[in-house]
């Protein structure tokens, strides 16, 4: 029996599939970039909170002890960051490592005066003052990444503390100074 009508009723055919199947790798095409971009933005962000918390960190250590935590290689979280306590994987990421690095460094001060007022027939801009040298430490965080991307972006966010980069190592040294230990 034959029913009017269905006889012209088909399957798609192979063209019908293919055109569906072109659509569709087009739209992934279109697609895949601001997809790419979104997870790479999202990446960053993580940089960023993740120096910001180390930053912070090591700032309140060295305020309620008068110095800098000790260094430590990235990746692995300084004994002396306690507020990250429990967070260490915030030292150790799928896309880069956080480090915690501590310096010697040597400031110049000016030295008490000692034997009393410069020579009075001295004029007063040969006298300099005096300097002696003072040993102090720096801290500073550290991003290890192959991504240079990301190191470029960490540079630029953080541009104004003047961060220094060296192949797959971003470093920004933080600028408050503590006695070292004796």
């Amino acid at each position: 029996m034959r029913i009017p009508g269905l006889s012209r009723l088909r399957g798609a055919s192979i063209g019908d599939a293919l055109i569906v199947l072109s659509v569709v790798a087009l739209a992934a095409a279109l697609l895949r970039p601001a997809l790419e971009a979104r997870s790479f933005r999202r990446l960053v962000a993580e940089a960023i909170a993740d120096v910001d918390a180390v930053s912070a960190a090591a700032r309140a250590a060295r305020a309620s002890t008068g110095r800098w935590p000790a260094g430590t290689d990235p990746g692995t979280r300084p004994v002396g960051l306690t507020a990250l306590a429990g967070r260490d994987s915030v030292f150790s990421r799928p896309d880069y490592m956080l480090g915690w690095s501590v310096w010697d460094v040597v400031d110049s001060v000016p030295a008490p005066p000692e034997g009393g007022p410069a020579p009075a027939d001295a004029p007063p801009d040969t006298v300099a003052p005096r300097m002696m040298p003072r040993l102090e430490r720096v801290g500073g965080v550290s991003v290890v990444s192959g991504d240079s991307l990301l190191i470029a972006e960490l540079t630029a966010h953080y541009a104004d503390a003047a961060p220094l980069v060296l192949d797959t190592l971003w470093l920004m040294v933080l600028p408050e100074r503590s006695p070292t230990p004796r």
